[in-house]
């Protein structure tokens, strides 16, 4: 782990609660996110945390400090010290999360992730096809949002939206992927 938790300073006092964190090596903190937690026996923690804190990407160095305050705050410049910088963020919740002494502060070094599909873009994609003549332009926009080039010969705009809402059946054709549209 690159960063260490060192302590919730004022659990539950509004507009004072607080994580310290110290950076161990190098690293980016947008690779790193705090969940609130709570113990359930003195050595596990609940799953589902209710809260999460995605950090915004930094880089950090050994010895660095952290401060993660839980209430809603405004972008505070580092304070650049000889041996070390501190860095304060804002978590934004409407009142503090560690209340009590069983709750806790979990840490994530996140090498990867994925998202679910957008599914706004995909209902538009969806509206796109019943309503237009497939275009260069739009199956452009299409792979775009996919992530990939389009590949020869183009798929119909309604296929792919259909497709991509799971309204379209898989044909044995569609197993080959050299013409697919998501490349994972």
């Amino acid at each position: 782990m690159k960063l260490r938790i060192e302590r919730i300073a004022d659990r539950g006092v509004p507009n004072q609660e607080r994580l310290f964190l110290t950076v161990v090596e190098p690293t980016n903190l947008g690779s790193h996110l705090v969940v609130s937690s709570a113990y359930m026996t003195p050595t596990t923690v609940a799953n589902g945390g209710k809260n999460c804190f995605w950090f915004p990407p930094q880089e950090v160095k050994a010895m660095d400090q952290i401060v993660l305050y839980t209430r809603a705050g405004n972008y505070q410049p580092p304070e650049i010290g000889l041996v070390w910088n501190t860095y304060f963020y804002f978590w934004g919740q409407p009142s503090t999360i560690w209340n009590s002494l069983d709750t806790c502060a979990l840490l994530f070094d996140v090498a990867s992730w994925s998202a679910s599909p957008n599914d706004l873009t995909l209902h538009s994609l969806a509206q796109l096809a019943q309503n237009t003549q497939p275009t260069t332009n739009h199956l452009a926009e299409l792979n775009r949002l996919a992530g990939s080039s389009p590949s020869p010969p183009p798929p119909s705009l309604g296929n792919i939206a259909s497709a991509l809402l799971g309204h379209q059946t898989k044909r044995p054709q569609d197993d080959d992927d050299s013409n697919s549209l998501f490349k994972f």
